[in-house]
């Protein structure tokens, strides 16, 4: 997606371990773990996205009367949110479900 919409789009991962536990690497091993597959998009370090740790992005994400459009709580890892060039939510993609239609 990244590579598809390179001038107009740009894609963030933010690793969390917020689910299941599936994410408990340090950010030094997640960092090298990604290195093999070549992403064109940067990697955040790794977030609390949900909770009273949650990182303020989400923080903001989560609450209509800061972000003005929708409350958006991510329910599993690899949760799309599409911010325009507004600084506005136009979109959550479920995991299950392709940003590309």
């Amino acid at each position: 997606m990244q590579q598809q919409y390179a001038s107009t789009l740009v894609v963030i991962a933010i690793p969390c371990n917020n689910f299941n536990n599936i994410e408990p690497d340090s950010n030094e091993e997640i960092q090298q773990f990604i290195q093999q597959y070549q992403l064109s998009f940067p990697v955040a370090a790794r977030q609390d996205v949900v909770g009273d740790e949650a990182h303020l992005l989400y923080q903001w994400l989560a609450h209509q009367q800061q972000n003005g459009v929708m409350d958006v709580l991510p329910r599993w890892n690899f949760t799309g949110i599409h911010i325009g060039e507004k600084g506005l939510i136009e979109k959550v993609f479920d995991p299950v479900v392709s940003p590309l239609g």
